[in-house]
């Protein structure tokens, strides 16, 4: 099952050989915990529910402090969609259902559409950078292990060069705790703060968030160079 937006682009993808997330070691107990549905290939008729929004990123299951018995979903880390027309494309090996439907907004949410709108795309920057993020730091964690692999039977001359390039890298990857330098780590939990607060409400986004996101991108660039120059050194 694709759910497709109105300029063509795939928004969610379910599979009937999905496996439910692992709900992992969490600080509650499992009785709150929604069950996770999947996709069913069986015969007959069927209900399957979309919750309106991207594909959840690839991290640990977190869950909020407000729960319901059974019914508790994680936290989430894909934003809302936008109101518009979709498509919902069904494919079961045999043949392709497609239909047509609307999103619409809560009528009783008067915020107009021009706000939604820099509200999802500042939205959907935040999860697109985490997920790059996500990526970019085990990365880097490989190219640190790598570099330490090296360093064990390394000549001094050797040593002095790649020592300090996994000290950078290392500072790159995630600065120590209570530090105000950049990383990727920090630039990581700043997205999900941000995304946290963007998706909060349905308030238009505040110039103080607005410049917050900027100052975000700003530093996600200049680690990135940094980044680039590093890896090329090798």
């Amino acid at each position: 099952l694709e759910i497709i937006d109105a300029k063509g682009k795939l928004i969610r993808k379910y599979s009937s050989n999905d496996q439910p997330r692992s709900v992992g070691a969490v600080n509650i107990p499992l009785y709150w915990v929604r069950e996770e549905k999947t996709l069913s290939d069986k015969a007959g008729a069927h209900r399957f529910l979309w919750d309106l929004k991207y594909a959840p990123l690839d991290l640990p299951l977190s869950y909020p402090i407000a729960a319901i018995y059974k019914n508790t979903e994680p936290s989430a880390t894909a934003p809302w969609v936008m109101p518009g027309i979709y498509t919902a494309k069904l494919s079961n090996g045999k043949g392709t259902w497609i239909e047509q439907f609307t999103v619409k907004m809560d009528p009783r949410v008067k915020t107009p559409l021009v706000a939604l709108q820099k509200q999802h795309d500042l939205s959907l920057l935040c999860y697109e950078r985490r997920k790059e993020l996500t990526t970019l730091i085990k990365e880097i964690h490989a190219f640190r292990v790598s570099l330490q692999s090296q360093l064990t039977s390394a000549l001094s001359t050797v040593a002095d060069k790649l020592g300090p390039m996994e000290k950078e890298a290392g500072q790159l990857e995630n600065t120590a705790q209570g530090s105000q330098e950049p990383s990727f780590g920090r630039l990581s939990a700043g997205y999900s703060s941000m995304f946290g607060i963007l998706q909060s409400s349905d308030w238009p986004p505040t110039s103080q968030t607005t410049a917050a996101a900027a100052e975000l991108e700003k530093q996600y660039n200049a680690l990135m160079a940094k980044w680039k120059i590093l890896k090329n050194k090798k």
